[in-house]
Order: structure tokens, then sequence, then C-alpha cells
């Protein structure tokens, strides 16, 4: 934890049994680190851990994601009540593992809210998306060609939906 840091990264790589929480990230971060997160690179796994109530706002590069799973196989980790606001690229990124969970989250002002790649096992409940700039929830397949198995979305708002797709 640590609330009212400036400036501050939280970078994994090969990460297992952890927990951030009550953190709030601010300020731009570079083009490869995410505000939580690892560069992208499949050889990346991050299994069991938990991400809960941190809010993450103004990353400022347009082409990173604040919470950036995108590129790292994740397995079996929990993000809950978290706030994601001015996000040059996704809100949450996904592309590869199983068994991940998002609930009680919100992003505002993003130009997508979540983008699950091929994630088999995955549950989003009850995310609130503000002001997306393009898709809100955009469930596709991995750059290797995986596609995602098994995901239920449940109880998911989306308000002032500027782009393409809820």
């Amino acid at each position: 934890g640590g609330r009212g840091a400036n400036l501050v990264v939280v970078l994994w790589n090969q990460v297992s049994f952890f927990e951030i929480a009550d953190c709030e990230l601010t300020g731009g971060i570079s083009e490869c680190v995410y505000a939580l997160g690892g560069c992208a690179s499949p050889s990346f796994g991050t299994t069991h851990g938990i991400i809960s109530n941190c809010f993450i706002h103004d990353t400022g590069q347009p082409d990173v994601d604040s919470l950036g799973c995108h590129g790292d196989r994740v397995d079996g980790v929990s993000v809950s009540g978290c706030t994601f606001q001015n996000i040059g690229l996704r809100a949450i990124g996904f592309s590869y593992g199983t068994n991940v969970a998002v609930s009680g989250c919100t992003a505002i002002n993003c130009q997508d809210g979540i983008l699950l790649g091929g994630t088999r096992h995955a549950s989003f409940a009850g995310c609130t998306f503000v002001d997306v700039r393009n898709d809100g929830m955009l469930i596709d397949q991995a750059p290797d060609g995986t596609v995602p198995l098994n995901v239920n979305v449940a109880g998911c708002t989306f308000v002032a939906k500027a782009g393409n797709t809820g």
C-alpha cells in the first residue's frame, strides 16, 4: 500500500502469491512499463495475486495500459474495487492465462475498458465503464491465436460510450 505516492510504478515479472492493495498511482509512465504489470512478453508469468482498492490515473501515454497484463501469462489473479481514470489505452488488458476475475472496478476516460485475449475461465462482474473512446470490453484472441473460453460478464454498465462496441 501507500496512498499519495506520485509516479510510482509496480512492475511484475514471474511473481506469485502477491497482494497490491490501497495504492494510488499517478502521473506519466513509460511506453513499456505499465502502472501495474509487466512489459509485453509471454515469458513473464504472474500467478495467484490480489489487486484491490487501487486508484490509477493519468498514465499519460497514448498506447499504454494501466493494468497491463497484455502480453503476460496471468493465472489466478483477482482485481477488485479499483478505479482507472484518464488512461491512454486499456484500463485492463489480459492476453494469456486462466482463472482471472475482475469485480467492482470503474474505468473512466479510457480508450478501451478491458481487452481480453486468449484468457480462459474469466469473470467480469459489476464493473462500470464511463467515457470509453473505443471498446468498452473487447473479447478477442491472443497474438498467438489462442482464443478465450468460459468467459462470464455480468452486471456491467457502459455509460457515455463514444466508440465501437459495448
